[in-house]
């Protein structure tokens, strides 16, 4: 198990990132937070946090000009750019902040501690036609510059494990939901919606499944495998729970009996479903999660409503 003092954690004032700092400070860990306070960003959980173990600096990390420090046990990587559509109409942004920003770490990076990666089960392409879900020695298979992105990051880490022997970990998480969430990602936008009256879209129908997790047992597989894990192993971070969008809505419809959906056209390379397997994180960590089916939706709404 690795003793952790202080670490640095990068985009930790967005969604996830915040969550693992509060986690990170209620053991007792020093934490400094990079975050460019771009979008999906939270001043109270980035420079106007306050705590005796907390310090914040704005940093783009598709920028060169800052440093790394050197005291650190750990390097938590979560800040990139997520939302799908926007990689479609941006790639470019994408590319600069989620490839450029890895490497910038990286080739800062001080030696003997641990890097963790954060990235996602997008990484794995449409599993539309597989039988079993996604393992971790499964072919990457990328559908969007996001996804391509994070994947094009993954090997970025793995190749430093390679060649520089970086003691890296990395986590690919499904669609995590709960509180802080950005109300351009699905279920709180349609909870967004709902409330006012207006229009869900949906593409294709509503079938595209995704794979749910709270953001709290999200944070926790996080922080486990970077304390206990092996250097050098990936690990899947889910819960078991798979649901369409028309689940989403259906669910929805229990608080909002009169709402609508419009329907859209599938986006350009729409994936229409990601499952993946837990079984390594359970079997290595004994990690599994607390929140669980319909129960993550249920307390998902309570906290986003």
């Amino acid at each position: 198990m690795i003793c952790l003092n202080k670490i640095l954690v990068t985009g930790g004032a967005g969604f996830i990132g915040s969550h693992f700092v509060d986690l990170c400070l209620s053991n007792n860990i020093e934490v400094v937070n990079y975050d460019a306070m771009m979008i999906g960003s939270m001043p109270e959980f980035g420079p106007d946090r306050i705590h005796p173990l907390y310090k914040f600096k704005q940093v783009d990390l598709a920028s060169s000009k800052y440093e790394i420090p050197h005291d650190i046990d750990a390097l938590v990587h979560f800040a990139a750019q997520t939302h799908v559509d926007r990689s479609v109409s941006d790639p470019t942004s994408f590319i600069e902040s989620n490839i450029n920003g890895t490497y910038n770490l990286l080739r800062k990076c001080p030696e003997k501690i641990r890097f963790h990666l954060v990235s996602t089960d997008e990484v794995y392409g449409d599993t539309i036609g597989n039988n079993c879900p996604s393992k971790e020695t499964d072919m990457i298979l990328s559908s969007s510059p996001y996804s391509a992105s994070k994947a094009a990051s993954e090997q970025l880490v793995i190749s430093w494990g390679r060649t520089y022997n970086l003691d890296y970990t990395i986590t690919r998480g499904c669609n995590t939901i709960g509180k802080r969430q950005n109300k351009e990602k699905l279920f709180p936008k349609f909870i967004c919606n709902a409330q006012n009256g207006i229009e869900l879209p949906v593409y294709d129908g509503g079938s595209a499944v995704r794979e749910y997790i709270h953001v709290t047992d999200h944070a926790q597989a996080i922080f486990d495998v970077l304390t206990k894990a092996d250097s050098k192993n990936i690990y899947n971070v889910s819960s078991g729970f798979s649901a369409s969008v028309n689940d989403v809505v259906n669910f929805l419809r229990k608080y909002y009996p009169n709402l609508n959906i419009t329907d859209r056209e599938s986006r350009a390379g729409h994936d229409m479903k990601y499952c993946i397997s837990f079984d390594k994180i359970y079997n290595h960590l004994s990690w599994e999660p607390k929140f669980q089916n319909i129960e993550i939706f249920e307390t998902a709404y309570n906290e986003l409503k």
